[in-house]
C-alpha cells in the first residue's frame, strides 16, 4: 500500500485549532478528558516474578513481540533479557555490546519489527538492529542492521507496511520520518510538526519547546499509532491508513508557564489490539518517574477504564490485553523487580 504524501501534514496543535492547516482538513479536533470520564475504577495487586528479576541489573525498556517479553539491560554484557511469557520462563540475555556490525552500545527502545521480529534502538549511534524471534534462543537471530542519522535522539521507531516511523525529536518541522525498509533505507521522508506551544506560551524560548517536546514516545498496533508525551499532559492517535488524528489532552490542564518543562505525565505506554493503556505520574515531584497508575483508552481515545496497581512501576507492556506486566524499582523485594498483573 502507499502512504500518500499528505500523512500527518498538519499542525498537532494542542488548542482548539482550525478545520484546515496546510492546505488539509483534520478529520478529528483536539478533545479533552478528565478522572470523572472513565466508567470503572479499580485497583489490582500484582504477583513478584522474582526468579525472572533476579537476573535484572539495571533494566531500562521493556518491549513485547508475540509470547516474548523483553527488557533493555544498561549493565556490561548482552543488551536485551528475553522471558516468553507463555511459561513465563528466563531465557537469557542476548545482542551484542559494542560498535562494530550487528553490535550496538545501548539498546535504548525495543519495538516490534513485522510482527515476529525485533527491533532494537540505539538513539546514541541512530542504528536499528533486527532479530528474529524463532531463531533467537538459538542464539542464531540477528537478522541485519540499519544506520540511519536521523534515529539519532530519537525516542522510538515503529514498522508498519515495509516502512520505518522515526520518531524525531530535534527537527521541528517534522514530528515522523518515514522510510522504506531497504539496505540503505533511502528516500527518507518527513511528516508532521511538532505541537505549537507557544500558542499558549509565548514566553516559552525555542530551546525550552524544544526540550519539552522531544519528550515523546511512540508504539503502534498496526496502522493505529500512539504518540505520548512526558512533559505535557498530551497524547496523540493516528491512523496511518487513512490519516485520520486526535490530539488528547488530559486529565490534568496544561501546566503553568512556570511549571512547563518541569511536570511528567506519560513516561510509559503501549497500544494492543483492543486498548491503549498509559501510565499517568500522579505525583509531581522532580525526578519522580514511577506511578501506580494506569489510563485505558480505546483507539479513538475514549476513556475506558482507570486501574490501580499496588506497586509503583516505571515501565508497563499489556499481553493480550489480559496481563500487564509493570518494572518496579528501590522496593522491599529487590532493586528492580519484574511485576505480573491480571487486567480483570
Amino acid at each position: 500500500m502507499t502512504i500518500k504524501k499528505s500523512l500527518l501534514i498538519s499542525v498537532l496543535s494542542i488548542l482548539t485549532i482550525s478545520c484546515t492547516q496546510n492546505g488539509r482538513e483534520l478529520l478529528n479536533q483536539d478533545t479533552q478528558f478528565s478522572h470523572t470520564d472513565f466508567e470503572t475504577v479499580s485497583k489490582i495487586t500484582g504477583q513478584a516474578l522474582n526468579e525472572i528479576s533476579d537476573s535484572l541489573f539495571l533494566p531500562r525498556s521493556i518491549g513485547l513481540v508475540g509470547d516474548y517479553l523483553f527488557i533493555a539491560e544498561r549493565s556490561p554484557g548482552n543488551l536485551v533479557h528475553t522471558i516468553n511469557l507463555k511459561n513465563e520462563a528466563y531465557l537469557g540475555r542476548f545482542g551484542s555490546r559494542g560498535m562494530g556490525p550487528g553490535e550496538a552500545p545501548n539498546a535504548w527502545r525495543l519495538f516490534p519489527f513485522n510482527f515476529k521480529e525485533l527491533g532494537i534502538l540505539d538513539h546514541e549511534i541512530g542504528k536499528i538492529l533486527v532479530y528474529s524471534i524463532d531463531s533467537l534462543v538459538q542464539g542464531k537471530g540477528f537478522k541485519g542492521e540499519y544506520t540511519v542519522k536521523e534515529a539519532m535522539h530519537s525516542n522510538g521507531v515503529i514498522v508498519f507496511d515495509d516502512k520505518f516511523y522515526i520518531l524525531g525529536n530535534y527537527n521541528e518541522d517534522s514530528r515522523l520520518i518515514v522510510g522504506e525498509i531497504t539496505d540503505s533505507l533511502s528516500d527518507l521522508r518527513r511528516f508532521g510538526n511538532f505541537p505549537k506551544l507557544n500558542l499558549n506560551y509565548e514566553k516559552l524560548s525555542e530551546f525550552d519547546q524544544k526540550t519539552t517536546l522531544n519528550q515523546a514516545k511512540i508504539s503502534n498496533h498496526r496502522d493505529i499509532a500512539l504518540i505520548s508525551y512526558f512533559n505535557i499532559p498530551l497524547f496523540q492517535i493516528v491512523n496511518l491508513s487513512t490519516n485520520q488524528e486526535v490530539n488528547i489532552v488530559g486529565p490534568d490542564p496544561l501546566p503553568s508557564n512556570e511549571l512547563i518543562g518541569e511536570l511528567k505525565y506519560y513516561y510509559s505506554s503501549i497500544i494492543t489490539e483492543n486498548f491503549i493503556y498509559l501510565l499517568y505520574i500522579t505525583d509531581k515531584k522532580e525526578f519522580k518517574y514511577v506511578s501506580n497508575t494506569v489510563l485505558v483508552f480505546d483507539h479513538s481515545g475514549k476513556p475506558i477504564r482507570k486501574i490501580i496497581l499496588d506497586k509503583e512501576v516505571y515501565q508497563i507492556v499489556v499481553y493480550e490485553d489480559n496481563y500487564l506486566y509493570g518494572l518496579t524499582y528501590d522496593n522491599d523485594e529487590a532493586p528492580f523487580t519484574l511485576y505480573k498483573y491480571t487486567l480483570e
